[in-house]
């Protein structure tokens, strides 16, 4: 009799193969019983399922790529990827997560330089959708603070808040692949670059697109600096109102909480 150890890693290497392979040569065919249905044909149902699975789940997780490339691609694509990185855990909402590197470096995108980034955000609003739950932070806590020493402060973020920087406009090609999104639209790749903030508000997962040094400090704040060294780097932009977008940010639920640095250097 075949040890689990041995039986377990036989049948995942079965099943992951690639489903061209044959399974008649496969050793695990001599622990599986045919009653009626050959080894080798049990083994390939069950591997059609697995494959067809996990094929699912990833549609799920990347809707938008699937529209863009359409469902045929996509399986290929799928396929591709479940043979090189296949689940490492039991929860498929988590499988996905270097799908997007995957598209980069497997040269699978042809002429949709794009797509990469559109798998990016994809996997954002279900990272964000699925994220821990913080307690809510009670932004009057922050009057305890006194005026000179709010360069010291460190907002900490809340887990489902993701932010995405692209040289695609990514919003616009999103926008075109919902269902109610005008047949006739039409995306100018030569827009510019994209810098989004995708997060959850309640059990909505939303999207803003920020300007480069609304990005660059909401990045200073998510990487845990001081508001005054992530203010100091925003202050290129004449046109950046500190006040406003940081009472917005606080207002949407960016933050789950706060401390006072050493010094407005420290972080």
């Amino acid at each position: 009799m075949t040890a689990l150890h041995d039986l377990q890693r036989g049948w995942r290497q079965a099943m992951l193969q690639g489903s061209p392979a044959p399974l008649s040569g496969s050793p695990l065919c001599g622990d599986v019983r045919g009653d009626g249905i050959a080894p080798e044909r049990r083994l390939g149902i069950h591997r059609n399922h697995l494959y067809v699975t996990l094929r699912e789940a990833l549609g799920g997780t990347f809707p938008t790529v699937k529209a863009l490339v359409g469902a045929d691609f996509f399986d290929a694509l799928a396929t591709r990827f479940v043979i090189a990185h296949p689940p490492r855990g039991p929860c498929l909402f988590e499988y996905g997560h270097d799908f997007a590197a995957f598209i980069r470096d497997s040269g699978m995108a042809g002429d949709l330089p794009y797509l990469a980034d559109i798998a990016g955000l994809d996997w954002a609003f279900n990272a964000c959708f699925h994220a821990e739950d913080p307690p809510p932070f009670d932004p009057a806590s922050l009057g305890a603070v006194a005026a000179e020493d709010y360069g010291r402060l460190v907002l900490a973020t809340v887990p489902a808040m993701a932010l995405l920087s692209s040289d695609w406009p990514l919003a616009a090609i999103w926008q075109v692949t919902q269902p109610d999104s005008p047949a006739d639209v039409r995306v100018d790749l030569d827009a510019g670059a994209d810098r989004l903030l995708v997060h959850r508000n309640d059990w909505d997962v939303v999207w803003r697109q920020l300007s480069l040094a609304e990005h660059d400090f909401l990045q200073a704040l998510q990487a845990g600096r001081t508001l005054g060294a992530a203010a100091a780097g925003a202050e290129g932009d004449p046109a950046f109102d500190l006040g406003g977008f940081l009472g917005w940010a606080i207002g949407a639920g960016l933050f789950r909480g706060f401390h006072l640095a050493e010094n407005a250097a420290d972080a």
